[in-house]
């Protein structure tokens, strides 16, 4: 249940909470845009979506080449793109 009113009013706005989640949804909304391009490569075709993935998301074994990935990877949404 989303609480509508509190009995103890915030004495500020909450600033960090409304940029997260608008930096969230501009994020997802520019991968969506991206699950719809497709590239053709020597290996196959390939979404600029898998490419973006694979540039920001977080793989394990590639963590001391890309340690940013560690922030970067709470950003991005995995999901079926189909």
């Amino acid at each position: 249940m989303i609480p509508i009113k509190d009995i103890n009013p915030s004495r500020s706005f909450p600033i960090v909470n409304i940029t997260i989640i608008f930096l969230c949804s501009v994020i997802w909304l520019y991968e969506w845009s991206l699950s719809q391009k497709v590239i053709h490569t020597l290996q196959g075709v390939v979404s600029e979506f898998e490419i973006f993935l694979r540039q920001w998301g977080l793989v394990p074994v590639e963590l001391p080449e890309k340690p940013y990935t560690l922030l970067t990877c709470f950003y991005t949404v995995v999901g079926d793109t189909s």
